[in-house]
């Protein structure tokens, strides 16, 4: 059965699905790394006054002159906000939970075209399975510890993140390096 490609494709992200559900449904630690507004309904209606649509800001602005973004960026605070959803939406927005599977199976695809173009350097399949962890890790490093450091986000946060896509990418490589030569 897991000697076809396209159903390692599937299970793979099948798998790498069903660990962000437990991951991030189940699993109460990474949240605790998020500070809490005062007052979220102050909040809500200070971003809806002051961050007017749907989208990520950057404040003080790149728009402003650089002496105001200076001055302004020395004095504080400094920081992102991302308005996901200016109108509002569901807690539990089905169509977030079909897009991250698509995108999911769309991960898997490349990672087997990569341990596709790989295999022939990978003959066992511990060094497959492994290769795709080291290049999850890799991945993970560049995209989620970089969040720290170039836009200074939380590192606490960041660092589950990279867990979780790190733990990820090793699934999908325990799936897909299953008999990868004969595709």
């Amino acid at each position: 059965m897991l000697r076809h490609p396209l159903i390692r494709v599937l299970l793979a992200a099948l798998a790498s699905y069903l660990w962000g559900m437990v991951f991030w449904g189940f699993n109460p630690l990474p949240y605790t790394t998020w500070k809490h507004a005062v007052d979220d309904e102050a909040a809500g209606a200070a971003i809806a006054k002051h961050f007017p649509e749907t989208g990520t800001y950057y404040f003080p602005g790149m728009y402003l002159e650089e002496e105001e973004r200076t001055r302004l960026h020395e004095r504080g605070p400094v920081g992102f906000v991302h308005v996901t959803a200016h109108e509002g939406r569901p807690i539990m927005d089905p169509s977030i939970m079909v897009l991250g599977f698509v995108l999911t199976l769309g991960v898997a695809a490349v990672l087997a075209w990569l341990l596709r173009q790989a295999a022939p350097a990978l003959p066992s399949y511990g060094r497959r399975v492994g290769f795709i962890a080291v290049a999850g890790f890799a991945a993970s490093l560049a995209i989620h510890i970089g969040d720290h450091v170039w836009w200074l986000i939380a590192i606490e946060w960041k660092l589950y993140q990279a867990f979780y896509e790190t733990v990820s990418w090793t699934l999908m490589g325990a799936v897909l390096a299953a008999d990868s030569s004969d595709s």
